[in-house]
């Protein structure tokens, strides 16, 4: 970027004035950008500044509605829970009544007792057991089954005097059936000399509070207790059975709000250590207190994702300002940069061609030069073992024993086998030099052709036959491809393909390709490495294979960009699959290399 001068407006004492600037373009650029990360520094402090306010405000808001909204709901807990309880207390003071009416506890028979709880028992839906005790706590009559009641007798604590008139409501205690606890709520019952001579009791299931609540779809980590004046637990949902013992004389319900009906605080509780805002309700005729806790993270969470959003706009606006100071500081130095790299990589790309073009042509002349020892300086000593072996066959076969005989055959056999493998070898290396000339064709054609001329090569008995499409349109190099299934099927022939002796020529789902299919081959190697040159397999037929025709494949299906592959079927038969690449022309005709 090139600055030759420009005006500012500079404010300092609350005037403006031009003042004209005469710099070099340096110079220029850089008081540019030195006002510029002035301007943004003063947009992203405003722009943070105003955001934490904001926020902050609706922060408060948030928990102000979450107070309300919490001690309204303590309110309407605080209505159920003293609802329950007077029904309870009524039942308990109408059993009360009927026992003293009736003379006392002393005067009325066991089967009227029973008869009065079962009666009264009907009313109270929350209650598991109804039951009217002696004074040390032992069920005299009982609302629930006479055969359960014996072997799990209901018990209470023992009648004692307490502060507050007759009505007691106990520490919860655990059902010895089910996993629920119970707390017991009792009323004294009193002789003519107003001594107690028993009580009457019931016992409040913890599993009624437990579904009213969980009915109320209360947010996640919420937590609704029933506390005495005296500071213990006495419900508490969801239910811990750890803390029931628990004694909370330290929760600001008793510290802070003592003298209060109502209120609310955050605090974080001790048995989880999760800052709550906590609304509590005292109630009226009972010494009990209704909490209801809710987590501040689910009251803020609404607010927390707020606060993600603004932080994620804020960070959007304040890089994109420092992007402007980067690009201007960058955008000079950055095409001088360019312009090295670039003539460092021309540099480099033209030394990497000389040298890819070297070895090219070390590698083509290192394959005529392999070539050439192959074809000469193997073939002169393999042909003098023949040579030397046929004239003592011919000349020396009456002095030579069976055995003799027999191992100048498997020398000229073994000469024989090398020759084809020179062959082979050979061929290979030409392919891999011939140019590609890709038109299209008709693969049965060819398949015709070539397995006319394997079956001249081989035994008339034991013919190859064809079963093949009408016609199969593939684009490849005529020669190459007449060549490919020259190997293919005399490889097919050597193994031997079963019992008929029949190939299947099939069409690839894929463009360009086709499948032969070989009934029950004896391949002794495995199919990864059965297309690896040198690879020695021995058919029905006795005749040795190997491996250079597979290979020659191979090389054919690379030199068109494709593949081969052979499959294993569960029937025995092997497929050999074969994709001639893309069938677009073909523009290269350049020899490559091995």
């Amino acid at each position: 970027m090139k600055l030759s001068g420009f005006t500012h407006l500079i404010r300092f004492t609350g005037k403006t004035s031009p003042i004209q600037v005469d710099a070099s373009p340096l110079d220029s650029l850089v008081r540019f950008r030195r006002r510029l990360l002035l301007l943004g520094c003063l947009i992203a402090a405003t722009l943070i500044g105003g955001s934490i306010w904001l926020l902050r405000v609706e922060r408060q808001e948030t928990l102000d509605a979450a107070r309300r909204e919490a001690i309204g709901l303590s309110r309407a807990l605080e209505e159920h829970v003293a609802r329950t309880f007077g029904e309870i207390d009524s039942t308990l003071e109408l059993l009360c009544d009927s026992v003293e009416a009736r003379g006392g506890l002393a005067t009325v028979s066991p089967r009227v007792l029973n008869s009065m709880v079962q009666s009264a028992s009907m009313r109270l839906m929350q209650t598991r057991t109804l039951m009217i005790s002696n004074p040390r706590g032992e069920a005299l009559a009982w609302s629930q089954d006479p055969e359960f009641v014996r072997t799990h007798p209901p018990v209470i604590a023992p009648i004692t005097e307490r502060p507050g008139g007759d009505l007691n409501i106990g520490s919860p205690q655990a059902d010895p059936v089910s996993d629920h606890w119970q707390i017991p709520i009792s009323r004294i019952l009193r002789d003519n000399q107003g001594h107690i001579a028993g009580a009457v009791a019931a016992l409040l299931n913890q599993a009624y509070f437990e579904g009213f609540y969980r009915d109320l779809g209360l947010p996640e980590g919420s937590i609704v207790e029933i506390i005495r004046e005296d500071h213990e637990l006495l419900i508490r949902h969801p239910f811990r059975q750890t803390e029931l013992s628990g004694n909370l004389a330290t929760s600001p319900v008793f510290l802070k709000f003592a003298r209060q009906k109502d209120g609310s605080f955050t605090n974080a509780q001790a048995a989880d250590e999760v800052v709550r805002l906590t609304a509590f309700q005292r109630l009226l005729n009972y010494p009990l207190i209704v909490t209801v806790g809710i987590p501040e993270t689910q009251i803020l969470s609404r607010w927390q994702r707020e606060v993600w959003r603004v932080l994620l706009a804020d960070t959007l606006l304040i890089g994109l300002l420092a992007a402007v100071l980067v690009l201007l500081d960058r955008d000079a130095r950055t095409q001088a940069q360019q312009r090295a790299q670039l003539e460092q990589t021309n540099a480099e790309l033209e030394q990497r061609v000389e040298e890819r073009t070297a070895e090219t042509r070390r590698n083509a002349r290192e394959l005529v030069e392999l070539s050439y020892a192959i074809s000469h300086d193997l073939r002169a000593p393999l042909r003098a073992i023949h040579g030397f072996a046929s004239i003592i066959r011919d000349d020396e076969s009456a002095k030579l024993s069976d055995f003799g005989k027999e191992a100048l055959v498997r020398i000229q056999r073994a000469s024989g086998n090398m020759e084809t493998l020179i062959d082979d070898l050979l061929a290979l290396l030409d392919l891999s030099r011939a140019p590609l000339k890709a038109s299209p064709l008709d693969l049965i054609t060819l398949a015709q052709d070539s397995l006319r001329q394997t079956n001249q090569r081989g035994q008339h008995e034991s013919a190859l036959t064809l079963a093949a499409p009408s016609i199969l349109p593939v684009y490849a190099d005529r020669q190459h491809c007449q060549l490919l299934l020259d190997h293919l099927f005399d490889f097919a022939w050597k193994m031997g393909v079963g019992e008929h002796n029949q190939l299947t020529l099939q069409t690839l789902s894929a463009r360009n390709g086709f499948r032969i299919v070989l009934p029950r081959p004896p391949v002794l190697t495995t199919l990864d490495k059965l297309f690896e040159p040198f690879q020695t397999l021995k058919g029905r037929h006795g005749q040795f294979n190997t491996g250079i025709n597979l290979a020659l494949a191979r090389r054919i299906t690379e030199r068109h960009h494709g593949s081969i592959q052979a499959h294993q079927g569960q029937s025995g038969e092997m497929s050999i699959e074969v994709w001639l690449g893309d069938p677009e022309p073909q523009t290269s005709n350049a020899h490559e290399p091995t």
